[in-house]
């Protein structure tokens, strides 16, 4: 998972003045370009989810230009075109850029001890991520040409390697920075999954020193989506070991269509074809004919199902109940759809999903369809 920014700060390698949108504090820059003589430059404000252009300027013919207007401090680029943009960290000061169209890696922005700092953060990190590239691509040329196992794990250990020394200089600098912007910035190249802590410290910073940045409000909106991903994640692999062939299936106690609060485990011994479905659901609309099939073929051997809904709406959920003749008794939902707790427990992610219980309720199977259903429940029901 990557977070706030990393593609933006990737792209490093990203005169009348008029303003497009910006609010803030007032900023100069005083600018030259070798060999960018009339030429548009732009500068724009690298956000999460877009990038915004606050200011441009027409390049004059000795290569000099100079903008200057409203802006919220943050991270901003000067650019050209898509293959000359320099990164800089503004605020409200005057800069002096010189730049460099043949050059772009060859640049200076001064202005201010902070910009310096993240300028310094960017080549480290911009030169880091072009020896990952040329690792990456020497082990795909050498895997393609057959190379020795032995090789290839060597390369692979230089990768991760390189990988883990980024991470560490960027923890590093993400700890000592001296504005939290910076160790936005810097903590921005370490996984919210691997290194929860230094991140939680970031977002906590934000909040403290600078609540009302917008920076801010993206950063609190990322990182609760992430940690909602990652306690799903986490609740998956746990459904996965609950739900294992062999495991006691875990139980679970909803409501009927009248009302009524039904629990997996007072169906104990029988064989039971516990079913996740909706009425919305076209495959298992599809599939609920053979599953009637089943039903009708073994109840009376010992065998019913508990079919639990991810319907939203009561009404279309009992319709579909008659219509599809879904003639057992144990039909339970708790209207939440995808939401639903039954789904979370047993880790369902798509339906129709199927769990197949022993008359002690341990799961013998997953997923049977059709023809499979009906073998399964002619062994166990000889």
């Amino acid at each position: 998972m990557k977070k706030i920014f990393f593609l933006l700060f990737s792209m490093m390698l990203a005169m009348t003045s008029c303003n497009s949108e910006g609010s803030g504090s007032k900023y100069t820059i005083d600018g030259s370009i070798k060999n960018g003589a009339s030429k548009t430059i732009y500068l724009e404000k690298l956000n999460m989810q877009k990038v915004t252009v606050i200011d441009t300027a027409q390049v004059d013919g000795s290569g000099k230009f100079h903008l200057s207007s409203i802006a919220e401090k943050g991270f901003y680029r000067l650019r050209i075109d898509n293959n000359h943009m320099w990164l800089m960290l503004l605020e409200d000061k005057t800069y002096k850029a010189e730049l460099n169209f043949d050059s772009p890696t060859e640049y200076t922005i001064k202005g201010t001890a902070l910009n310096d700092e993240f300028e310094e953060g960017v080549k480290a990190v911009t030169e880091n991520q072009i020896k990952l590239q040329t690792l990456k691509m020497t082990f795909q040329q050498q895997q393609n040409q057959g190379a020795p196992e032995t090789d290839l794990q060597k390369i692979a250990a230089e990768i991760d390697l390189t990988q883990q020394k980024l991470e560490d200089d960027m923890k590093k600098r993400g700890a000592s920075a001296k504005d939290p912007l910076l160790a936005l910035y810097f903590t921005s190249f370490l996984r919210m999954d691997k290194y929860p802590a230094e991140n939680k410290a970031v977002l906590d910073r934000m909040q403290k020193e600078i609540p009302n940045s917008s920076y801010t409000q993206e950063m609190v909106t990322q990182y609760n989506m992430i940690q909602q991903q990652i306690k799903a994640q986490e609740a998956s692999k746990k459904a996965e070991g609950s739900t294992a062939i062999g495991a006691v299936a875990p139980d679970m106690a909803f409501t009927s269509p009248d009302g009524k609060v039904l629990k997996l485990s007072d169906l104990r011994g029988k064989i039971v074809l516990v079913d996740f479905w909706a009425s919305w659901c076209r495959p298992c609309r599809m599939e609920n004919p053979n599953v009637v099939a089943a039903y009708k073929k073994f109840k009376d051997k010992g065998f019913t199902i508990y079919s639990v809904s991810l319907d939203q709406d009561a009404t279309r959920w009992k319709q579909a109940i008659e219509q599809d003749g879904l003639i057992w008794p144990n039909h339970v939902s708790d209207l939440k759809g995808w939401q639903s707790e039954a789904a979370r427990l047993y880790g369902v992610q798509g339906i129709p999903a199927q769990f197949l219980l022993d008359k002690e309720g341990k799961i013998l199977a997953k997923n049977l369809r059709g023809e499979q259903l009906e073998q399964a429940l002619s062994d166990l029901l000889k």
